[in-house]
């Protein structure tokens, strides 16, 4: 913390050294020179107050660690890959909709209806 401090005072000592040779050398903007220096002033302040705040509260832990069973998710089966790379493809060209996706459509659907019909 004193270490920003210190390098805070700095930065504003160079400033007020920019601010007084904007006196000098053109007093006229001198007005636009002092908004520039609060402006700076107040940006180095934030920064101070927000690196003060950073070290005050430690870095986020989660309560409960993620388990790691995500890296070795169950890939979907090989069947459902198949018809969603179809699906895909069907979206983009009428070909492969036509003459892939919709006759896997059918099949799938006529086996559900005969099962459906099997069991009712």
């Amino acid at each position: 913390m004193k270490r920003d401090l210190i390098r805070a005072l700095r930065l504003a000592a160079i400033l007020a050294l920019g601010l007084v040779a904007v006196a000098v050398f053109a007093p006229g903007r001198l007005g636009l020179g002092v908004r520039i220096y609060a402006l700076v002033v107040c940006a180095e302040v934030l920064l101070v107050m927000l690196a003060a705040l950073r070290r005050a509260y430690p870095a986020e832990t989660p309560v409960r660690q993620r388990p790691r069973a995500a890296a070795s998710r169950r890939q979907p089966p090989p069947s459902l890959a198949r018809i969603e790379l179809e699906a895909a493809l069907g979206v983009a060209g009428s070909f492969d909709l036509h003459y892939r996706l919709v006759p896997r459509l059918r099949s799938i659907a006529a086996g559900l209806l005969a099962s459906r019909r099997s069991s009712g």
